[in-house]
């Protein structure tokens, strides 16, 4: 997913995933999500929200600088300081040594897509919101791809449910 400025609806708290970054043989280009279900507009928080400002702001500064040499006419929010697109690998680079800086484990973007769900599901959040936050096609590949933590839930109903029935 690349999100571009136009895809943040500040005042709803929305984002909408339509654009992804292709690599081919060197050339990387801005292209659409690859299915129906990919396309998608999800919620996001303040927290989000600010950070996403916080970059526009610098694309902002960054476009000032570079002047006509500036790249980015899709107002991508990630990118290079001249606005060119990171290739899917260089994107993970940056983004690497940003968890490094800060202090964090080391995880890959798409390690954060499979925490956030993970930790949606067992928050209780709802599975068909879940599915949809992903761009599933279905709420089966969701559960297939993340039954092991509906294993731990199991435990935690069942657990739930005897102490609630010695209480009757």
């Amino acid at each position: 997913m690349r999100l571009r400025e136009k895809d943040i609806d500040f005042q709803y708290k929305k984002i909408s995933v339509i654009k992804n970054v292709a690599n081919i043989k060197g050339h990387v280009y801005l292209s659409d999500v690859k299915t129906d279900s990919s396309r998608r507009r999800i919620s996001i928080d303040d927290q989000l929200l600010s950070i996403l400002s916080h970059q526009m702001k610098y694309n902002k500064k960054m476009q000032l600088q570079y002047g006509s040499a500036y790249k980015n006419e899709e107002g991508i929010i990630f990118a290079h300081p001249n606005g060119s697109l990171y290739a899917p690998s260089g994107l993970n680079y940056y983004f690497n040594l940003y968890i490094k800086e800060i202090g964090l484990p080391k995880i890959t973007l798409h390690g954060l897509r499979h925490t956030h769900a993970t930790l949606l599901l067992k928050m209780g959040a709802n599975t068909k919101i879940v599915s949809e936050r992903l761009g599933h096609s279905t709420i089966h590949m969701t559960l297939d791809t993340y039954s092991h933590v509906l294993d731990d839930m199991q435990e935690e109903v069942v657990q739930i449910f005897s102490k609630n029935l010695k209480i009757l």
